[in-house]
């Protein structure tokens, strides 16, 4: 049975055995930390670009039911008036990344299509060259739904979203949602501080502009479909007036039969016109109000601007922490051996 004396002792012989070794134990620990700190050094600018926003939307689902059946995602459940979840997995479609891959726009002083200063900025040409699909591709007008434009078009779509089975991979755009505060957040990731701003400002503005004009369709259509009516009404009931005037003028007074059965047509026109132009006034004001009222609001809480921070800026404490993990390590590797030495080694030899 062991004994706190026993336990005593074997820390100290433990500890002995690490303070023997210290040397090399300090020798791999500063091996790792240089190590370390050489990789963090070679690593890539990283700048990230954060813009964050809240929705607010009264139409009670409606509106992301219609937009999600697009994507086959699906407009149940969820609690609330909107999924703020679906909302993000709509901003990582491939219909809003090629939105923003082919809109142009300066980027470090070149104006061209997205995808191609993407394309340009990363050297993806380097890889492409051993395809001679790719070779120096670059998109145009007339190539985006060519057998090698739907091909770059999917690299770029994964460079941009990532792996969806991997949450942490390597993304140039991403998504993030606090249930707390129920704020938005769009991040562009890239090596180019005029690239990260974009993506997370294009990314905002077409997944907003999408995302509204798609809730508030059905509304805008039947507010459409008002005002041309109400319009044309208009018409018909000015043409009347206008008539029955000139019948009255040209009269001058003088009254026939049959002026009374034209100007006592024109009145009834007027009145016809006028009931049927109130009413249908009456509802381009309420549909004028329900689109209004139903149209989801984006909040923009902060936008992000230039200089940003280098998020693989290298700190002198990476390497502390790289050396104390190194010295840990190595010492848990000292006490195994010391371990194996005094207790499984003399088991080994007495069976043999």
């Amino acid at each position: 049975m062991l004994t706190a004396q026993d336990i005593i002792k074997d820390l100290k012989y433990y500890a002995l055995s690490v303070w023997q070794k210290k040397i090399i134990i300090f020798i791999i620990s500063a091996i790792v930390a240089i190590g370390w700190s050489y990789k963090l050094l070679k690593r890539p600018p990283l700048y990230v670009a954060e813009k964050t926003f809240m929705v607010s939307d009264d139409e009670g689902g409606g509106g992301i039911s219609s937009i999600l059946g697009q994507f086959g995602l699906g407009g149940s459940g969820g609690g609330g008036s909107y999924n703020y979840k679906k909302i993000m997995e709509i901003g990582q479609s491939n219909l809003i990344i090629d939105q923003v891959l082919f809109d142009s726009a300066s980027i470090l002083g070149k104006n061209d299509l997205v995808a191609n200063r993407i394309i340009e900025l990363y050297d993806l040409h380097e890889n492409w060259n051993k395809d001679t699909i790719l070779n120096n591709f670059l998109f145009t007008k007339d190539n985006r739904n060519s057998r090698k434009g739907k091909l770059a078009r999917k690299i770029l779509q994964g460079k941009i979203k990532g792996n969806p089975k991997e949450p942490s991979s390597k993304k140039l755009v991403r998504f993030d949602y606090s249930e707390e505060s129920t704020i938005l957040k769009i991040s562009g990731e890239a090596q180019f501080e005029e690239l990260s701003i974009l993506l997370a400002e294009s990314t905002y503005e077409k997944l907003s502009r999408f995302y509204i004009n798609k809730s508030i369709e059905r509304q805008a259509t039947t507010y459409k479909q008002l005002k041309s009516k109400a319009d044309s009404i208009y018409r018909l009931l000015s043409g009347s007036e206008s008539s029955f005037a000139k019948s009255s003028n040209f009269n001058m007074g003088l009254v026939l039969p049959s002026d009374n059965i034209s100007s006592a047509r024109s009145m009834r026109n007027i009145e016809m016109y006028s009931t049927m132009y109130g009413e249908v006034l009456k509802n381009k004001e309420t549909a004028d109000f329900m689109l209004k009222s139903q149209t989801p609001f984006f909040q923009t809480i902060d936008s992000p601007f230039a200089p940003l921070g280098n998020s693989n800026t290298f700190s002198i404490i990476n390497a502390i922490l790289a050396f104390i993990s190194g010295v840990i390590l190595t010492s848990i590797v000292v006490i195994l051996m010391a371990y194996y030495r005094k207790e499984i080694k003399p088991l080994i030899t007495e069976t043999e």
